[in-house]
């Protein structure tokens, strides 16, 4: 295995053991969990999932300097989509299932460890950290599932569910004999998805527990991130009745609030994404992030641990106003651009504090090119899950139930907190346009817009189709200006270009893949 630091030494670091140790012992199964984290919040596995969902999105193209080498070279109208093996600038997905198999070998271990009971578990406080592993343990699988499948599976629609997505292992890898693994179905994928994270539901506590839970436990994930994921699965599917329930309780049902996780201030929205304690983001700490990562490891940041992702978009020195090594490799596409400008950039605070435009200096030439500043910094923090996505998710699922007022009043506190006029409603397409824009200006560059854009477009056979804003009427995705040859061209939601087709050679090694 490979190492993950152990934060305050509070638990063993899995390095020194043995693969077979870690199923009997409680606290070597902690390790285990430990490193599943360290590979989950790593630069080579959440820092790639939403570089590459950024990249396969019409949020961002090439930069305009000829400097500066770009990054869609081989992106035309004809081979738009994820490579397999390639490094991160031709749309990597290789490297992130590959990273994503580690978390779920090491979640596989935990489970097959503590549904097995082979740990003795000495009193009550090892039962009850027995089940908190097993609900992580559920969890990571399920979440890492969840973005595998925007890579190799289909769009959750009646049309795709036989189709094959990810190999969703169930069993740990402990030998040869443990590796062929048959790939499963769109509809088999979502099903364990939802059952997993059902279970981690059940199991995870709310709150970290000092005098029952280790350390460590204190940064990871509890029931809310569960709730959350539930949301999202289901609002992937495009099941709004269900995907609402866990947003009630997720947020509580007053339309329009949240206590439990209310919005970062107008004037400080820029905090969101700028590291501002040693800690990751705790349940219940009155902040808008219901789960982020510092650094690129889940538990500390060091000076020489930073995540990668902010070479992309901006400066490698911008805190400290050093403009020598200007990296504006990625910019912002037309489409976002257009996006913003239809707003109100005089007042809205996203543009204000996290848009950077170039001037006519050194490496920023040419002038004129957007990019985002979210992860600019070398202390940038990555956010992985923050109330303005769910309330946004609200306000479209109302849209769909007739629940105009409602959705409204969800748009309004995310408009409200941008610095933004309320909303004034002029039709139902209006409208949801209006949360599609605004979810896109909300959530830009977090790696959330292509899987909108896909799920989006897969409505158009829906009852939504009457009031659903174009081209996603037609069952096509903005693509953006990437490239002259692929400028304002559209691709239909299941275009196998927008997914990762697996290489011939891969069934050398997995022939079960085939089945």
């Amino acid at each position: 295995m490979s190492s993950c630091e152990d934060f305050l030494s509070s638990i063993r670091n899995e390095n020194s053991q043995s693969i077979e140790s870690l199923l009997y012992n409680i606290n070597d199964i902690d390790v285990c969990i430990n490193g599943a984290y360290g590979a989950f919040c790593s630069n080579s596995y959440y820092n790639n999932v939403v570089l590459t969902q950024t990249l396969g999105s019409d949020e961002i193209t090439n930069t305009k300097n000829p400097s500066i080498l770009p990054d869609f070279l081989s992106i035309s109208a004809y081979n738009y989509h994820f490579s397999y093996q390639c490094n991160t600038d031709n749309y990597q997905a290789g490297s992130v299932l590959m990273w994503g198999s580690f978390v779920t070998n090491n979640s596989n271990v935990v489970i097959k460890s503590i549904e097995n009971k082979l740990p003795n578990l000495r009193n009550f406080n090892d039962t009850l950290n027995a089940e908190r592993l097993l609900g992580e343990a559920y969890l990571l699988r399920a979440c890492v599932e969840y973005y595998n499948n925007l890579y190799v599976g289909r769009q959750y629609h009646p049309s795709t569910l036989q189709l094959p997505a990810s190999l969703y292992r169930k069993r740990a890898i402990l030998g040869f004999e443990d590796i062929p693994e048959p790939r499963k179905t769109v509809e088999q994928v979502h099903q364990y998805i939802i059952e997993d994270l059902q279970n981690a539901r059940k199991l995870l506590p709310q709150y970290y527990e000092k005098t029952i839970h280790p350390v460590a436990y204190q940064y990871r994930c509890k029931r809310d991130v569960a709730i959350a994921m539930l949301a999202k699965a289901y609002f992937q599917q495009n099941q709004f009745d269900s995907a609402l329930v866990y947003i009630n309780q997720l947020l509580g049902n007053q339309t329009g609030a949240s206590n439990k996780y209310p919005l970062q201030t107008t004037n400080n929205y820029n905090q969101l994404f700028r590291i501002v304690d040693k800690t990751n983001y705790q349940a219940n700490s009155k902040s808008e992030i219901i789960m982020g990562f510092h650094g690129n490891s889940a538990f500390r940041p060091t000076s020489t641990q930073e995540w990668s992702m902010f070479h992309w978009s901006a400066f490698q020195n911008l805190q400290n106003s050093d403009l020598t090594n200007l990296r504006f490799r990625i910019v912002m596409d037309s489409a976002l651009i257009k996006s913003f400008l239809k707003g109100d950039t005089l007042n809205d605070v996203r543009f204000k504090n996290m848009i950077y435009i170039t001037k006519n200096i050194g490496k920023e030439s040419p002038a004129g090119q957007w990019t985002s500043l979210k992860h600019a910094y070398p202390t940038s923090n990555v956010v992985w899950l923050r109330a303005a996505e769910f309330h946004l998710m609200r306000a479209e699922i109302y849209l769909h139930k007739d629940n105009l007022s409602s959705s409204i009043n969800e748009l309004n506190i995310v408009r409200k907190r941008a610095g933004l006029d309320n909303y004034t409603f002029a039709g139902k397409t209006q409208l949801f346009q209006a949360i599609i824009d605004e979810r896109f200006r909300e959530m830009h560059f977090e790696g959330i817009r292509r899987s909108d854009n896909i799920r989006l477009a897969s409505l158009s056979d829906s009852n939504a189709a009457s009031y659903l804003p174009m081209p996603y009427k037609l069952g096509n995705i903005p693509l953006g200006n990437r490239a002259l040859l692929i400028t304002d061209s559209i691709l239909h939601w299941n275009d196998e270009r927008l997914y990762c087709l697996i290489p011939e050679n891969e069934y050398i090694y997995n022939p079960a893949l085939k089945r």
